[in-house]
């Protein structure tokens, strides 16, 4: 288990975790917006309806919606029997991996263990809903090309096995398309909202291991930019093809560190 210095000096001065932590403030947030759009209503309706239920007026939804109280796993469930379909964002346990704290093996298993099962020459697969066939490990691309959720959850799952094992490479190269993935995402609806709070979560995430900390730059311009074209695929099957028929080639968000020769300069 890899330790940052800030996780080192919580423990040194015996800092207790905040309750609100940031991904719990995200997983409440994502959650309560997925919902409000599935449901097709507007927030009034579908605070009276899904988070009232029909009784006596109360304040929660409000609260939920501006981040002061956090939903649980009974609010989840409630909802989930007024709307089904809405319960699989709350329990998804991306959330719990972009936590910015050392995880153990027993805890990363508890996480991943029924979506990433053993594969091909000691390596490992992830076998995710709405997907055919497997994703292989070190074959982060056919994550980053689902564009939703479930292939964040399994780019950072990998991200969080790659710090636990100090595969400083994997580490950089899945840290990388988790950022790719956002563009995706951005265009998602129900998710846009949460995605400069899901990036700030990325970045902290990144950044515990130094050796991809100090790889590269994110362009967040970039992403919005990708975001905002008429046309997006984060599958490059369905692109439009050039004049020798490969797919179109997206501007990367990624920027690599140089070094300039003889000089101790980084250049972004």
């Amino acid at each position: 288990m890899r330790k940052t210095l800030d996780d080192l000096l919580r423990e040194w001065s015996g800092q207790q975790p905040e309750r609100k932590t940031p991904w719990r403030a995200l997983r409440g947030r994502l959650w309560l917006d997925h919902a409000l759009w599935l449901s097709g209503l507007e927030w009034t309706q579908f605070e009276r309806i899904c988070i009232q239920r029909n009784r006596s007026a109360s304040k929660l939804g409000g609260k939920w919606r501006a981040g002061t109280t956090l939903p649980n796993r009974s609010s989840a469930q409630a909802m989930e029997r007024v709307l089904p379909g809405t319960a699989w964002v709350f329990d998804l346990a991306l959330f719990q991996l972009l936590s910015n704290e050392p995880l153990t093996r027993s805890r990363l298993t508890a996480l991943t263990a029924n979506f990433r099962q053993p594969g091909f020459l000691d390596g490992h697969c992830w076998r995710l809903p709405h997907q055919d066939g497997v994703a292989i490990s070190h074959d982060s691309q056919t994550l980053l090309h689902r564009g939703d959720l479930w292939g964040l959850f399994g780019l950072v799952g990998d991200v969080r096995w790659a710090e636990l094992e100090g595969d400083d490479y994997k580490h950089l190269e899945c840290s990388q398309d988790a950022f790719r993935a956002l563009p995706a995402l951005l265009r998602t609806p129900w998710a846009a909202a949460c995605v400069p709070q899901l990036y700030e979560l990325l970045e902290r995430v990144r950044r515990r291991v130094p050796y991809t900390r100090d790889a590269y730059e994110v362009e967040w311009k970039t992403i919005e930019e990708l975001a905002a074209r008429a046309q997006f695929s984060a599958e490059p099957a369905d692109r439009s093809s050039d004049a020798n028929g490969y797919a179109e080639l997206y501007p990367d968000p990624i920027v690599l560190m140089k070094r300039v020769r003889d000089r101790r300069i980084r250049q972004w």
